[in-house]
């Protein structure tokens, strides 16, 4: 091997402060064999429609915004080094972008879990680095266990009206009320459609049940279970779903 030397010359490199989100896609890694370029162009409009729908807010610069997606998992970061100034709205744009993405998700057909931290990070074109990662991946995997978007108690704390408490504690994203109204008529028929698809795969199913009670527990939460158009989803409508999948 030839050593030119080059080495001593290399640049030191650092994390700083960021706030970053981990998500991960359920059950992508069976879609990726299954339907792989179908689940790829879905992925490519989620990415689309997330920074299309934030960006027309003119809150923020897509420049500022770190964004990878690598198999089915998704990991947007904003540095924070300037945060005495701009911390709340860098944080609020990042919880923004996850709401779409999770809300965007879902109008496809996927659910999503993740967690969205604050702490060290490094980026570049080969490196994605640092503390704050290796917690959103922890709180992603062994924390949030359903497919909902928890947080670190600082995140909270810094916009606690994005937020709800769960029955078991966690800060969990609140992400239907980054939706339109007339989105949740769209989400309500793909709970029901995912349910009717995935009723034999009782790990599918939990999840997707879980869901259900979340998209219901929205509408009681906010007092919008009384609209004109009712759409909690009903005790009857989920056994219809499931006697369709039982079929």
């Amino acid at each position: 091997m030839i050593r030119t030397g080059e080495m001593a010359l290399l640049k030191q490199i650092h994390t700083s402060p960021h706030c970053l989100a981990y998500l991960d896609i359920l059950g992508a890694k069976n879609l990726m064999s299954k339907e792989s370029e179908k689940f790829l162009n879905d992925l490519n409009s989620i990415y689309f429609n997330a920074f299309h729908s934030v960006a027309l807010t003119n809150r923020f610069d897509k420049r500022e915004i770190f964004f990878k997606i690598f198999s089915d998992n998704i990991l947007l970061a904003i540095n924070l080094k300037d945060n005495n100034t701009s911390r709340k709205t860098k944080i609020e744009t990042i919880l923004n972008l996850v709401g779409n993405i999770f809300n965007d998700a879902l109008r496809h057909g996927y659910l999503l879990r993740g967690a969205i931290t604050e702490g060290e990070f490094f980026q570049n074109d080969i490196f994605v680095y640092g503390k704050a990662l290796l917690e959103a991946i922890k709180l992603e995997e062994e924390i949030a266990i359903y497919p909902r978007i928890i947080a670190q108690e600082t995140i909270k704390e810094a916009l606690p009206q994005y937020f709800y408490e769960s029955a078991d504690g966690l800060n969990v994203l609140d992400s239907f009320i980054f939706a339109l109204f007339a989105d949740n008529v769209s989400f309500k028929m793909q709970l029901l459609a995912m349910l009717r698809r995935y009723y034999n795969d009782m790990k599918a199913r939990q999840k997707i049940l879980w869901s259900l009670r979340y998209f219901n527990d929205y509408f009681e939460r906010s007092g919008k279970i009384d609209a004109p158009q009712n759409l909690k989803i009903t005790d009857e409508e989920i056994a219809n779903a499931m006697r369709g999948a039982s079929v």
